[in-house]
């Protein structure tokens, strides 16, 4: 590694830092299937790290071993501390609805299976997050006599989430190539790209496109805001992409697509067949009504409306899924499923509606609370296959962290936490962790909590050293897990 190249340093911490089971490296990337202990060692899961520090501490006092386990903002934050450390700018970024492209051709395929059912892998999939790293470069390697239009923010990918060159790893590959679509700098770029804006297309298993969705891919990009202490969020969209649908952003991915397609010497956009999608998309409407955020612990209700535009009475086989969902964009379990023939009257609609109760989908639920509604309809008379998503994030409760804003070097000081429980079961195995880089970690188990039940605790605290000091905490239980908050302190 050349020590004084920030290409290389970039490159091969980000490379050092991702591990997959098989491979060596500082930090264990698993998304299912999570166990307490990872060869011999107590493991974590990856939402109750509470900072890169113990990361690093628990990789030296184990002799260097691989530290389990982490997922995509973990990678980020740690690969964001380091580089910070050797002085390298650099911020973690979170991507919302982010692509996952195995295939490098600018789409991601969902396929219908002839059950009707949705058929998802991380292979091909569409992450309801993502995070990885910017941090900021000179990059004279890709174009020495033009270097400069690559020059600023890199994009540093560590999460093990798919293999380029052999390696678990991606970057540092210039925002600005993301940005104006310049897919044939090399694979890397290409899988970033798709990341930010790709299309999706739904297709039969015989591999008939049943339909395309253009605007699902790449909706917010999100960092914190300049300042120490503020957690407002930066919105930094308009640096990786035109705005959705307009002719620049279409202009630019077309264009990269087709590049995409040149270098997997494919011919043809497609070489499967087009089953009236223009006429479907006229004539045959599906819209899902839900909320895209519900408190966990109550009832949610979704309307489901097939409009039938065209002057013909139509016969829809309908089969409508609700599936909690991994937020790689996997399914994890079936919470809900129907099917119904119904025949839709001509210029007439059919509503369904569908109740969830917290007893029907809490059981189901898997780490960040997603489910997705999915509805597939079967137009009989054309053979059309119309297909529509809905993604809800079920939010969970604050913990109310506050304390002293000033407190004197040496002084004992209070830390409070408030929770109160929203769900109709007691909450059991509770454990609060609270952190901070002045006062160190503790973990304290807490009596069970009711139903509606708000808590509060009181711990004290000794301040050591000066300086601005964020206190983290966070609270878990067997019914409800990773419940987070923090306070600030300044120690003077």
């Amino acid at each position: 590694m050349e020590w004084q190249n920030p290409i290389s340093i970039t490159r091969s911490i980000t490379d050092a830092i991702s591990a997959y089971e098989e491979d060596d490296g500082l930090l264990v990337g698993k998304w299912q299937n999570l166990t307490e202990f990872y060869n011999n060692l107590p493991a974590k899961l990856p939402w109750h790290w509470l900072g890169s520090d113990e990361i690093l501490e628990e990789f030296s006092e184990n002799n260097g071993r691989k530290v389990a386990y982490g997922q995509c903002w973990v990678f980020a934050c740690l690969l964001t501390t380091i580089l910070r450390f050797l002085g390298v700018p650099s911020r973690p970024v979170t991507i919302f609805r982010a692509g996952h492209d195995s295939n490098f051709d600018v789409v991601i395929t969902m396929v219908i299976k002839d059950d009707q059912t949705l058929n998802v892998t991380m292979s091909e999939s569409l992450w309801n997050f993502h995070v990885w790293t910017e941090a900021w470069i000179r990059r004279i390697d890709l174009n020495p006599s033009n270097g400069s239009q690559y020059d600023g923010w890199q994009i540093l990918d560590s999460t093990p989430q798919i293999k380029i060159n052999n390696k678990y790893q991606i970057g540092p590959v210039p925002k600005y190539a993301i940005y104006n679509a310049d897919v044939f700098l090399n694979k890397e770029t290409c899988f970033i790209y798709c990341t930010v804006n790709c299309d999706v297309h739904y297709v039969s298993q015989q591999g008939d496109i049943l339909g395309v969705e253009s605007t699902l891919v790449g909706r917010a990009f999100m960092t914190k805001s300049i300042g120490f202490g503020e957690n407002r969020m930066a919105d930094i969209t308009h640096t990786y992409k035109d705005p959705e649908g307009s002719v620049q952003e279409r202009t630019k991915f077309n264009r990269a697509r087709a590049i995409s397609l040149r270098n997997k010497r494919v011919l043809h956009v497609s070489q499967t067949r087009e089953i009236n999608f223009s006429l479907s998309h006229q004539q045959f409407i599906i819209e899902i009504e839900c909320a895209h955020w519900a408190m966990i612990g109550e009832p949610v209700k979704a309307k489901i409306f097939l409009v039938n535009y065209s002057n013909k009475n139509v016969y829809f086989n309908i089969y409508l899924e609700i599936n909690s969902m991994y937020y790689s964009g996997e399914i994890a379990k079936t919470i809900f499923d129907q099917a119904l023939h119904y025949e839709l009257k001509a210029k007439k609609y059919l509503e369904i509606t569908v109740a969830l109760t917290p007893e029907e989908y809490l059981k189901k639920l898997v780490p960040f609370s997603i489910v997705q509604f999915q509805v597939v309809a079967h137009n009989y008379n054309t053979s059309q296959i119309l297909v529509k998503t809905h993604r809800l994030i079920f939010v969970k409760p604050e913990l109310r962290v506050t304390a002293d804003k000033n407190v004197l070097v040496g002084q004992n000081f209070s830390v409070q936490i408030s929770l109160t429980n929203f769900l109709r079961n007691t909450l059991t195995d509770c454990k609060i962790k609270i952190r901070g880089l002045r006062i160190g970690s503790i973990t304290i188990e807490v009596e069970s909590i009711k139903p509606k039940e708000k808590r509060v605790l009181k711990f004290n605290f000794k301040s050591a050293n000066r300086g601005t000091e964020t206190i983290m905490a966070l609270f878990s239980s067997k019914q409800l897990d990773h419940l987070t908050g923090e306070a600030q302190i300044n120690i003077i």
